[in-house]
């Protein structure tokens, strides 16, 4: 496929056009999408009364050709909004700077293509989450830092799980392409096809599925990051008057790929700290697993931004200080809450790092732990003694992994920055700690 001249050519067209009008691609598009939806429900189960919101126990029946199919519909949309971003990146004066900075936000979708499209990128996150479970008992793939899956079982997303927490959804080769100015699209375009046609089996289809996902809900809470706050702001709503014992989670998976600014970072923030103790607790373990993939996103994207923050000694808006209160108060190594301090011990770990002034409080010893510093001292504490315990090792150790990854993220200029000042402690205990395998 890559060497067929009318397909490339076809392609071409389509980003063409899409640069010209893009709404018009993205509804097309959309409604192809939103049509092999259809297919799939109807082959894996009886229609449901609103496919949107509901999914198929089993998709087992359905072809390969239709979820390779879907996928390269995705690829097409994620290529033409690139394109289209790529334009308006170009058109942005560029500031001079030895620190990367990320496109400038693409143009708005209307609103009626933007809500579209986000209808379809969830019934389509439903998907990937109830493929991979059902092919693999995991999580669905999302891409990794080092572009490998992560998986895990802790807890049900309604139709997937929940993965561990790790570092930035989207992959390096993402990143580092919406970093730069100079970059050929082409290569990239050419890369993510080849990638379309190496889809032979339904792991490989669901893991590439799933990268396109990433990368159009990135686009679309870049253009239209209103609607997509909404939208999660109101699951949050939901979760915390819900009765429901196993509620559906799947729109808090959008977290995992939003492109946050330090503004959006502390509107989450706000939103986070404001209904987090409300919400059951497997809905708040899976809500702690997406906002520290959601932190990760910001340094990743906007590392001007984060080494601008550190070397403010200043902390995020949004009361991160009282949600690290909570998390702490609700996090211990006892075996009932072994798994929910594996996912709340890095977000903490994250916390410490989007708020430099409490950290450098912390890290230096500052005496006034009266003053609100006190549950910050105890969690530090609590990472060196658990090194040494087989139910608090990993738990500690990922966080340690954390505070030695955001750290090489500063700029040298901030030397006496927390970060920078912890690394020889952190070096020193994980070198001097027993192992628990």
């Amino acid at each position: 496929m890559v060497n067929d001249i009318t397909i490339l050519t076809s392609v071409q067209s389509l980003r063409q056009l899409a640069t010209l009008r893009l709404s018009t691609v993205v509804n097309s598009l959309a409604g192809a999408l939103e049509g092999l939806a259809k297919v799939s429900i109807a082959l894996g189960d009886a229609m449901p009364a609103d496919f949107q919101y509901s999914i198929s126990k089993s998709h087992a029946d359905v072809p390969l050709e239709v979820h390779q199919s879907q996928a390269y519909l995705l690829y097409l949309l994620d290529s033409c909004l690139t394109v289209t971003w790529r334009q308006r990146a170009d058109a942005t004066p560029s500031q001079s700077s030895d620190i990367p900075r990320f496109w400038p936000d693409p143009p708005q979708l209307d609103e009626s293509s933007a809500r579209t499209l986000l209808n379809v990128l969830v019934t389509y996150l439903r998907f990937v989450s109830s493929e991979n479970s059902l092919h693999s008992g995991t999580a669905s793939p999302a891409p990794s830092r080092d572009g490998r899956g992560q998986s895990s079982s802790i807890v049900s997303w309604g139709h997937g799980v929940v993965e561990q927490p790790g570092f930035s959804a989207l992959s390096p080769s993402f990143i580092q392409t919406h970093q730069q100015r100079d970059h050929n699209l082409s290569h990239s375009h050419e890369a993510e096809l080849l990638a379309y046609t190496n889809m032979s089996n339904i792991v490989d289809t669901v893991t590439q599925t799933t990268r396109y996902l990433g990368q159009i809900i990135f686009f679309l809470s870049s253009s239209n990051w209103n609607l997509v706050f909404t939208r999660v702001r109101s699951r949050l709503a939901h979760l915390t008057t819900t009765i429901e014992d196993t509620p559906d989670l799947i729109e808090l998976r959008l977290l995992q790929w939003v492109n946050l600014d330090r503004a959006r970072l502390g509107q989450l923030m706000q939103e986070t700290s404001n209904v987090f103790i409300h919400i059951k607790r497997l809905s708040q373990i899976a809500f702690a697993s997406v906002l520290h993939s959601a932190i990760w996103n910001w340094i990743d994207c906007n590392p001007d931004e984060f080494d601008s923050l550190v070397g403010s000694e200043r902390r995020i808006d949004g009361n991160p200080e009282g949600l690290f209160d909570v998390l702490y108060s609700m996090s211990d190594f006892s075996s009932s809450n072994v798994k929910r301090t594996a996912v709340f011990y890095p977000l903490l770990a994250m916390i410490l790092v989007i708020c430099p002034d409490l950290f450098k409080k912390v890290v230096i010893g500052d005496s006034g732990k009266s003053s609100g510093l006190s549950k910050k001292f105890s969690f530090m504490e609590s990472l060196k003694k658990g090194l040494s315990s087989h139910k608090g090792f990993e738990p500690s150790a990922a966080c340690y992994v954390d505070f030695i990854k955001a750290a090489m993220r500063v700029s040298p200029r901030h030397s006496i920055s927390a970060l920078r000042s912890l690394l020889p402690q952190v070096l020193h205990d994980l070198k001097v700690c027993p192992r628990h395998m």
